[in-house]
């Protein structure tokens, strides 16, 4: 049998007061964990719910200009990016910077877009970039980060797979490089209770590290996009901008971030 371990008088000693804190400390980051991991499978519900459609990636279009000689466009990154919850293909962020400010220029741009829902970004340099180096892109649009805050992704992990995308776009192509800055994912209307304040934290940790890291490479190659703070607050503001899974933006939402996309293209 276990001996209860007493004092000379018979009473039962009281727990070490350092190990109370420590158990409490440990019970507090398990349910911190418990609760992201529900709030991620909410989100993911949700989506499924709302039955966004899922577009096939890649998805290739000529698109028609007005003006002279060709332009390549290859998307890359995540759900952003492929267009979870426009109603067209012509909805996405892309394509809509492209319709309203580079066809008056070009006589026809080749839009390719790889990019598939779900991925980070470890997964864009795995899956991705390969078929992109073959398109031989004039310029790349990026919308990448969102599965790598929810997912954990650490900083470092980040950095190193963000470096690998833009040392090898740089160095073996000779495209621009539009990078979208991580949304604002806290202003989803579909977030529970408290999971906007802790998911925050951990977009502004990787939008931290995508600064420093895009502010090492020469001035003009990469046209970095701040979606958090130019268009965070609008959203928060206005949940119409989003789709039916409440996480997502519809052809709204992403018709705003294709204004802020327009701006480093002028």
């Amino acid at each position: 049998m276990l001996k209860v371990s007493q004092t000379k008088k018979g009473k039962l000693k009281k727990p070490n007061r350092g190990r109370r804190i420590l158990l409490t400390l440990v019970g507090l980051v398990i349910a911190l964990v418990l609760y992201l991991l529900v709030g991620y499978w909410w989100m993911g519900f949700n989506a499924r719910r709302a039955g966004l459609v899922d577009w096939a990636s890649p998805y290739t279009e000529t698109i028609q200009g007005s003006g002279r000689g060709t332009l390549t466009v290859t998307v890359l990154g995540d759900s952003t990016a492929i267009g979870a919850g426009t109603s067209a293909r012509q909805q996405t962020f892309g394509y809509q910077a492209i319709r309203d400010s580079l066809v008056a220029k070009y006589g026809s741009v080749n839009y390719i877009n790889r990019a598939v829902s779900g991925a980070k970004v470890q997964e864009v340099v795995d899956n991705q970039l390969p078929a992109t180096l073959q398109d031989k892109p004039d310029l790349v649009f990026i919308s990448i980060g969102a599965n790598d805050v929810t997912g954990g992704t650490s900083p470092e992990k980040y950095q190193a797979s963000l470096r690998s995308l833009l040392d090898r776009l740089t160095q073996q192509t000779q495209a621009r490089i539009v990078l979208l800055g991580i949304p604002a994912i806290y202003s989803a209307p579909i977030l529970l209770p408290l999971y906007p304040q802790l998911i925050d934290i951990f977009t502004h940790r990787l939008i931290e590290t995508q600064n420093k890291l895009v502010a090492a490479y020469p001035s003009g190659r990469i046209l970095p996009v701040d979606i958090y703070n130019t268009t965070g607050p609008i959203f928060s503001r206005q949940p119409e901008l989003f789709a039916a899974d409440g996480y997502h933006p519809n052809d709204r939402g992403y018709a705003v971030w294709a204004k802020e996309v327009e701006k480093v293209l002028s």
